[in-house]
């Protein structure tokens, strides 16, 4: 059954970030030195893509859930470069190392794009204007660090032995940053939920 053709959706925007990062990686002129020829780093090239077409929706998800929709697919699109340029340019024994593990694979994309999502939401001008329901105003008012890590933790079950591992966090830091945009989260939506 063949797919029909239409406007790209997110998860097609990131597989198409993925391509263009490829080409990127093609013309570099590092590639084109003995480390080209490496016969491993196609076979890391391949599986990172099928993880990247597999995850894309989980990506995009995760993306939206930390700097909100409008900016979901760029924040997307600067993790998977990052991962992209990161793996092609680390040794190809760790690289292969890290593709063979799913779980250090998506904890690692997941730092990148917490990174990236911290520094966009430390940028934004705090009196812009958005259509955000309640809670989306109550996760914009967070601190950065709050936000991401609270997301972490909340919505894909991150501990704080991940946040030692990915951000350099003590378990106390982790545990405060947590507890506090908790506690916010629940004074701006008053007695609902904050697992919407």
């Amino acid at each position: 059954m063949q797919r029909k053709l239409g406007p790209p959706g997110e998860d097609d925007i990131l597989v198409l970030t993925w391509h263009t990062v490829l080409e990127t990686l093609h013309r570099n002129e590092l590639q084109r030195s003995a480390r080209a020829h490496d016969p491993l780093k196609s076979v890391v090239l391949r599986r990172i893509r099928r993880f990247i077409h597999g995850q894309a929706r989980a990506l995009h998800v995760l993306a939206a859930r930390l700097v909100g929709c409008t900016d979901a697919t760029a924040i997307a699109q600067h993790a998977i470069s990052s991962l992209a340029r990161r793996l092609w340019f680390q040794p190809s024994l760790e690289s292969m190392a890290l593709v063979k593990a799913p779980r250090r694979l998506w904890r690692l994309t997941c730092q990148l794009m917490a990174c990236e999502a911290y520094y966009h939401l430390r940028n934004w001008p705090r009196d812009r204007e958005r259509d955000l329901d309640r809670l989306g105003r109550a996760f914009d008012a967070l601190p950065p660090a709050q936000r991401v890590i609270f997301i972490l933790h909340y919505y894909y079950e991150f501990q704080e032995a991940d946040f030692e591992e990915m951000f350099h966090l003590t378990k106390r830091q982790s545990q405060v940053l947590v507890l506090c945009a908790y506690r916010a989260l629940k004074r701006a939506m008053g007695e609902n939920q904050v697992n919407q």
